[in-house]
């Protein structure tokens, strides 16, 4: 049997629609003749050993890691356009958000402070803002302390606590926080935004035949444009989806080269917090 999960954005504040997301596609792919489609998303699985999965029929994944440690692992079934603030046809930003007990209000301005990150091979959260800092860095470092929490919605949660100043966080997450957890926000305001980038693609099992590719690809375009979901589209942010090729994500392994080479070392954070 195939697994499948969709761990990207899946706020428990809309899991009903992500599971009628998957439910629809369940439908199509089964009305085109893939017999062992999973009836049901797996949740609270390990996100690395669902990518190596040689039975993975979709999930969704950070491009950075299909530019690096995926790339071998993974097919690209498609990427997403957000409808997002920050994001546009198949590209994200992150935003950079600090605590309004802190005077900054440009990036020069937060050196010093402790920041908060979400994994060190998140694009968003990590290789975008090292992209930012490493022209500013003094001697490998800018921060004061870079403290590793797993999810960007954590790091939020550290800055409430006040535990830390500064986070960077995409722009479809901070949406979605708006809207069910806009106390998570409450006391911040952003000092700047990151490059574009491609989007979080969606994924299948480097084996999976072509034919399989573009079925899941035409499913998830079909779902999103079929009439009566709109709501769904407008609460998973979803306005559709493209084939970007694996070398569009590559631009994300330059910028994190341009850091390491610039002598920018703290945000390189082999998976450990560093203070």
């Amino acid at each position: 049997m195939s697994i499948a999960c969709l761990p990207w954005y899946d706020f428990e504040e809309i899991r009903p629609i992500t599971d009628r997301f998957w439910f629809s596609l369940v439908e199509r792919l089964t009305e085109g003749g893939f017999a062992a489609v999973p009836q049901r998303l797996m949740r609270e699985v390990d996100h690395g050993q669902i990518l190596a999965h040689p039975d993975l029929l979709l999930s969704q994944t950070c491009g950075y890691v299909v530019a690096t440690t995926a790339r071998d692992l993974v097919t690209l079934v498609g990427t997403p356009w957000y409808s997002a603030p920050g994001c546009r046809e198949g590209y994200y930003t992150s935003v950079v958000l600090v605590r309004d007990e802190v005077p900054a209000e440009t990036l020069a301005e937060t050196r010093g402070l402790r920041c908060a990150v979400n994994e060190p091979w998140s694009h968003s959260g990590v290789n975008a803002l090292r992209s930012l800092v490493a022209p500013l860095h003094d001697d490998g470092r800018f921060f004061s302390k870079v403290t590793r929490t797993g999810s960007h919605v954590a790091s939020l949660c550290l800055l409430q606590r006040g535990d830390a100043d500064l986070a960077c966080v995409d722009r479809v997450t901070a949406e979605l926080v708006r809207r069910h957890r806009p106390h998570l926000l409450a006391g911040l305001h952003p000092v700047c935004e990151t490059e574009p980038a491609p989007a979080p693609p969606f994924v299948t099992a480097a084996t999976a035949a072509d034919g399989l590719v573009t079925a899941l690809r035409d499913a998830i375009g079909d779902v999103l444009t079929a009439p009566g979901n709109a709501e769904l589209c407008e609460t998973l942010l979803l306005d559709g989806v493209e084939l970007l090729e694996v070398e569009s994500y590559d631009g994300m392994v330059v910028a994190a080269n341009r850091a390491r080479e610039a002598g920018y070392s703290e945000l390189f954070l082999e998976g450990h917090e560093r203070t």
